[in-house]
C-alpha cells in the first residue's frame, strides 16, 4: 500500500512531546521519589526515536510534495502546529544527552533557533492583521508560549539559565497577551466542535511554565512557581467543567 506522504502533518510531532515529557517527568520522580529510572529512561530514548521517524518524513514530504507542505506553513491554523518540529528537537537533545552529549547539543542550538525564528516570523505574521475570529484559537499559544517554555526548559538543562530567563519572560508574558485575545473570542463567538480540540492547549501554558520556571532557577518552589502551578490546576478544573459540552 502505497503511503500518501503529503498528508503528514506537523501535528505527528505531539507525540514526541507527550512521551518525551512523560520520560523526563519519569526521570525527575526517580531522583526524588526513587521510581524505577528505566521507565523514564525507556520513554526518552522511544521519543527521540519517533522524532527522528518523523522527522525523517517531513523532509521527505518537502522533497515529494512541497506544495502541500507549504500549503501547512501558510494556513492560519495548522501552521503553528511547525513550531513543534523545533520544540521536539529540543526534547530530542536533552532526552539523550546523557548517550550521545554532542549530538544532543547540536539538537539543542538547532532546536533553540528553530522555535525562535519560527516564532519571530509567526508572531510577525499575526502584527500585521488580516486574521478573522474564526482562526483565532489556543493554537496560538504555541509558538510564543510553548515554544519559549520549551527553549527555556532546554536552556536551563543544558547549562545556561540566564539564557532561559530570556525565553521564561517571552513565554510567561506572552500568556497574558494570547489568553487575552482567545478568551475574547470565546467569550463573544465560542467554538466549533471541530476545533474544540484545541482547547487542551489551553491548559499548558501554566504548567509547562512553572517547569520552565524551576528549570532556569535554583532552590526549592518560590511564590511564582506555585502561582502558575496553581493556575495550571484551576484551568485543569475548568477543562474537567467543559466536558459535557
Amino acid at each position: 500500500m502505497r503511503i500518501d506522504i503529503s498528508k503528514f502533518s506537523a501535528t505527528m510531532f505531539g507525540m514526541v512531546l507527550g512521551i518525551g515529557g512523560l520520560g523526563a517527568g519519569w526521570r525527575a520522580a526517580s531522583h526524588v521519589w526513587g521510581v524505577p529510572g528505566v521507565i523514564g529512561e525507556t520513554l526518552a530514548l522511544t521519543a527521540s526515536a519517533i522524532w527522528l521517524i518523523w522527522f525523517s518524513v517531513y523532509i521527505l514530504k518537502w522533497i515529494q510534495a512541497p506544495e502541500a507542505a507549504m500549503a501547512e506553513i501558510v494556513h492560519p491554523i495548522q501552521s503553528f502546529f511547525v513550531v513543534l518540529i523545533p520544540m521536539t528537537t529540543m526534547i530530542a537533545a536533552w532526552s539523550i544527552a546523557l548517550y550521545l552529549p554532542r549530538i544532543a547539543f547540536g539538537l539543542f542550538i538547532c532546536g533553540v533557533a528553530g522555535q525562535l525564528a519560527f516564532t519571530v516570523w509567526g508572531v510577525g505574521g499575526l502584527w500585521i492583521g488580516g486574521r478573522t475570529t474564526e482562526t483565532t484559537t489556543p493554537v496560538l499559544y504555541m509558538p510564543t508560549v510553548g515554544g519559549s517554555f520549551v527553549s527555556a526548559i532546554a536552556c536551563g538543562l543544558f547549562g545556561y539559565p540566564d539564557a532561559g530567563l530570556l525565553f521564561f519572560g517571552v513565554g510567561f508574558f506572552s500568556i497574558i497577551v494570547m489568553e487575552s485575545v482567545i478568551l475574547t473570542r470565546l467569550l463573544a463567538h465560542g467554538i466549533p466542535v471541530a476545533l474544540r480540540a484545541t482547547m487542551g492547549i489551553h491548559l499548558a501554558p501554566p504548567a509547562v511554565g512553572s517547569v520552565a520556571y524551576l528549570a532556569v532557577t535554583s532552590g526549592p518552589p518560590d511564590h511564582l512557581a506555585h502561582m502558575l502551578f496553581g493556575y495550571a490546576l484551576f484551568q485543569a478544573l475548568v477543562m474537567l467543567r467543559l466536558i459535557p459540552w
